[in-house]
Protein backbone atom coordinates (compact mmCIF):
# COMPACT_ATOMS: atom_id res chain seq x y z
CA UNK A 1 0.00 0.00 0.00
CA UNK A 2 1.09 3.55 -0.72
CA UNK A 3 1.48 6.05 1.35
CA UNK A 4 -1.17 7.89 0.46
CA UNK A 5 -3.50 5.10 1.75
CA UNK A 6 -1.36 4.83 5.05
CA UNK A 7 -2.36 8.08 5.87
CA UNK A 8 -5.97 8.21 5.09
CA UNK A 9 -6.01 4.53 7.04
CA UNK A 10 -4.60 6.79 10.22
CA UNK A 11 -6.80 9.82 9.41
CA UNK A 12 -9.66 7.81 9.25
CA UNK A 13 -8.99 5.58 12.91
CA UNK A 14 -7.85 9.41 14.59
CA UNK A 15 -11.62 10.41 13.33
CA UNK A 16 -12.80 7.56 14.82
CA UNK A 17 -10.73 8.38 18.57
CA UNK A 18 -12.34 11.63 17.78
CA UNK A 19 -16.37 10.79 17.37
CA UNK A 20 -15.86 7.98 20.44
CA UNK A 21 -14.53 11.14 22.37
CA UNK A 22 -17.24 13.72 21.31
CA UNK A 23 -19.78 10.74 22.15
CA UNK A 24 -18.20 10.31 25.50
CA UNK A 25 -17.66 14.17 25.85
CA UNK A 26 -22.23 15.00 24.97
CA UNK A 27 -22.72 11.39 27.27
CA UNK A 28 -21.05 12.94 30.19
CA UNK A 29 -23.21 16.99 29.58
CA UNK A 30 -26.34 14.75 29.52
CA UNK A 31 -25.54 13.11 32.73
CA UNK A 32 -24.04 16.00 34.24
CA UNK A 33 -27.61 17.73 32.97
CA UNK A 34 -29.93 15.25 34.34
CA UNK A 35 -28.27 15.12 37.67
CA UNK A 36 -28.93 18.84 37.55
CA UNK A 37 -32.68 18.16 37.10
CA UNK A 38 -32.88 15.69 39.65
CA UNK A 39 -31.04 18.00 42.20
CA UNK A 40 -32.91 20.97 41.24
CA UNK A 41 -36.72 18.45 41.38
CA UNK A 42 -35.07 17.23 44.46
CA UNK A 43 -34.71 20.60 46.06
CA UNK A 44 -37.77 21.92 45.02
CA UNK A 45 -39.52 18.73 46.60
CA UNK A 46 -37.55 19.55 49.88
CA UNK A 47 -39.40 23.30 49.84
CA UNK A 48 -42.61 21.80 49.35
CA UNK A 49 -42.31 19.46 52.68
CA UNK A 50 -40.57 21.95 54.73
CA UNK A 51 -43.32 24.07 53.58
CA UNK A 52 -46.18 21.15 54.20
CA UNK A 53 -44.39 21.10 57.89
CA UNK A 54 -44.46 24.38 58.97
CA UNK A 55 -48.57 24.53 57.50
CA UNK A 56 -48.89 21.39 59.72
CA UNK A 57 -46.78 23.27 62.91
CA UNK A 58 -49.53 26.46 62.29
CA UNK A 59 -52.42 24.53 62.40
CA UNK A 60 -51.81 22.36 65.12
CA UNK A 61 -50.03 25.32 67.38
CA UNK A 62 -53.61 27.44 66.26
CA UNK A 63 -55.26 24.92 68.52
CA UNK A 64 -52.65 24.36 71.43
CA UNK A 65 -51.08 27.62 71.84
CA UNK A 66 -47.91 26.20 70.21
CA UNK A 67 -44.55 28.28 71.69
CA UNK A 68 -46.88 31.16 73.01
CA UNK A 69 -47.29 31.71 76.75
CA UNK A 70 -49.46 33.96 79.15
CA UNK A 71 -47.66 36.75 81.42
CA UNK A 72 -49.05 38.60 83.97
CA UNK A 73 -48.24 42.90 82.78
CA UNK A 74 -48.71 45.06 86.10
CA UNK A 75 -50.81 48.38 84.40
CA UNK A 76 -51.22 52.17 86.31
CA UNK A 77 -48.11 51.67 88.35
CA UNK A 78 -48.20 55.08 89.31
CA UNK A 79 -50.80 54.94 91.68
CA UNK A 80 -51.13 52.36 94.80
CA UNK A 81 -53.82 50.16 92.70
CA UNK A 82 -52.40 48.12 90.60
CA UNK A 83 -53.97 46.94 87.56
CA UNK A 84 -53.39 43.11 86.72
CA UNK A 85 -53.89 41.88 83.37
CA UNK A 86 -52.82 39.00 81.74
CA UNK A 87 -51.47 38.87 78.73
CA UNK A 88 -51.02 36.66 75.70
CA UNK A 89 -48.28 36.79 73.24
CA UNK A 90 -47.67 37.16 69.58
CA UNK A 91 -48.35 34.25 66.29
CA UNK A 92 -50.98 32.19 68.39
CA UNK A 93 -53.87 32.05 70.55
CA UNK A 94 -53.95 30.42 74.25
CA UNK A 95 -56.52 28.12 75.31
CA UNK A 96 -57.80 27.02 78.95
CA UNK A 97 -55.71 29.45 81.24
CA UNK A 98 -55.42 29.69 84.84
CA UNK A 99 -53.52 31.65 86.83
CA UNK A 100 -52.19 31.54 90.91
CA UNK A 101 -50.72 34.81 92.21
CA UNK A 102 -48.68 34.52 95.20
CA UNK A 103 -47.37 37.24 97.30
CA UNK A 104 -44.39 36.35 99.18
CA UNK A 105 -44.33 38.99 101.86
CA UNK A 106 -47.96 38.99 103.06
CA UNK A 107 -49.32 36.14 105.02
CA UNK A 108 -52.81 37.52 104.80
CA UNK A 109 -55.11 36.72 101.80
CA UNK A 110 -57.69 39.44 101.80
CA UNK A 111 -57.13 40.45 98.51
CA UNK A 112 -59.31 38.34 96.15
CA UNK A 113 -56.79 37.92 93.83
CA UNK A 114 -53.81 36.95 95.91
CA UNK A 115 -53.51 33.09 96.45
CA UNK A 116 -56.64 31.86 94.34
CA UNK A 117 -56.49 30.62 91.05
CA UNK A 118 -58.27 32.46 88.62
CA UNK A 119 -59.82 31.15 85.63
CA UNK A 120 -59.12 33.23 82.40
CA UNK A 121 -60.07 30.92 79.43
CA UNK A 122 -58.83 31.62 76.38
CA UNK A 123 -56.93 34.26 74.70
CA UNK A 124 -56.63 35.76 71.33
CA UNK A 125 -52.85 36.77 70.23
CA UNK A 126 -51.39 39.79 71.05
CA UNK A 127 -54.39 40.30 73.81
CA UNK A 128 -54.72 41.06 77.59
CA UNK A 129 -57.07 40.39 80.37
CA UNK A 130 -57.62 42.20 83.55
CA UNK A 131 -58.22 39.52 86.57
CA UNK A 132 -58.33 42.32 89.34
CA UNK A 133 -56.76 45.01 91.12
CA UNK A 134 -53.83 44.99 94.06
CA UNK A 135 -53.40 47.72 96.62
CA UNK A 136 -50.12 48.57 97.82
CA UNK A 137 -50.74 51.43 99.98
CA UNK A 138 -48.15 52.07 102.69
CA UNK A 139 -45.55 49.63 101.13
CA UNK A 140 -42.20 50.15 99.07
CA UNK A 141 -41.61 46.26 97.72
CA UNK A 142 -44.21 43.98 96.15
CA UNK A 143 -42.76 40.35 95.44
CA UNK A 144 -44.85 38.00 93.77
CA UNK A 145 -44.52 34.71 91.90
CA UNK A 146 -47.08 33.88 89.64
CA UNK A 147 -48.03 30.01 88.34
CA UNK A 148 -49.87 29.85 85.00
CA UNK A 149 -50.86 26.36 83.67
CA UNK A 150 -52.52 26.88 79.78
CA UNK A 151 -53.15 24.02 77.37
CA UNK A 152 -49.85 23.98 75.92
CA UNK A 153 -48.05 23.77 79.36
CA UNK A 154 -47.44 25.68 82.74
CA UNK A 155 -45.08 28.91 82.87
CA UNK A 156 -43.87 30.45 85.87
CA UNK A 157 -42.86 34.19 86.56
CA UNK A 158 -41.41 36.17 89.17
CA UNK A 159 -42.71 39.96 89.63
CA UNK A 160 -41.01 42.32 91.47
CA UNK A 161 -41.78 46.12 92.23
CA UNK A 162 -40.39 48.65 94.26
CA UNK A 163 -41.60 52.34 94.49
CA UNK A 164 -38.76 54.98 93.67
CA UNK A 165 -39.61 58.36 92.76
CA UNK A 166 -43.36 58.15 93.02
CA UNK A 167 -44.04 55.62 90.45
CA UNK A 168 -43.83 51.67 90.78
CA UNK A 169 -40.96 50.41 88.95
CA UNK A 170 -40.99 46.81 87.72
CA UNK A 171 -38.65 44.03 87.54
CA UNK A 172 -40.50 40.71 86.02
CA UNK A 173 -39.36 37.41 83.88
CA UNK A 174 -41.05 34.05 82.85
CA UNK A 175 -38.98 31.01 82.76
CA UNK A 176 -40.61 27.48 81.93
CA UNK A 177 -41.89 24.84 84.79
CA UNK A 178 -38.36 23.62 85.05
CA UNK A 179 -36.97 27.03 85.67
CA UNK A 180 -34.27 26.70 83.03
CA UNK A 181 -35.02 29.05 80.16
CA UNK A 182 -36.37 32.11 80.27
CA UNK A 183 -39.26 33.48 78.36
CA UNK A 184 -39.53 37.00 79.12
CA UNK A 185 -37.56 39.12 80.93
CA UNK A 186 -38.86 43.08 81.72
CA UNK A 187 -36.66 45.60 83.83
CA UNK A 188 -37.72 49.15 84.28
CA UNK A 189 -34.79 50.99 83.78
CA UNK A 190 -35.10 53.28 87.10
CA UNK A 191 -35.88 49.56 88.83
CA UNK A 192 -33.67 49.92 92.29
CA UNK A 193 -30.60 47.20 91.71
CA UNK A 194 -28.40 45.66 94.54
CA UNK A 195 -25.33 46.43 95.00
CA UNK A 196 -23.79 43.46 92.55
CA UNK A 197 -26.23 45.35 89.59
CA UNK A 198 -28.77 42.52 89.51
CA UNK A 199 -32.10 42.37 90.67
CA UNK A 200 -32.78 40.66 93.39
CA UNK A 201 -35.45 37.77 92.76
CA UNK A 202 -35.22 35.58 96.04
Amino acid sequence: MNSTGRRMKIDMGQWGVLFVLIGAAFAALGTYFNYLDQAKNQNLLNQKNEEIIRLTQNALASVTGGSNFPFLDILQRDTDQLALCVGSGDLFPLYDICVRIVDLDTAEKSQDIIGKSVVVGDLPANSAYPVGMLTVVGMNAVRLNVFFSARNGRVTQEVRLKKFEGKWRLATRVRDIMGTNILKLTIDPKFPLEANGAVKWD
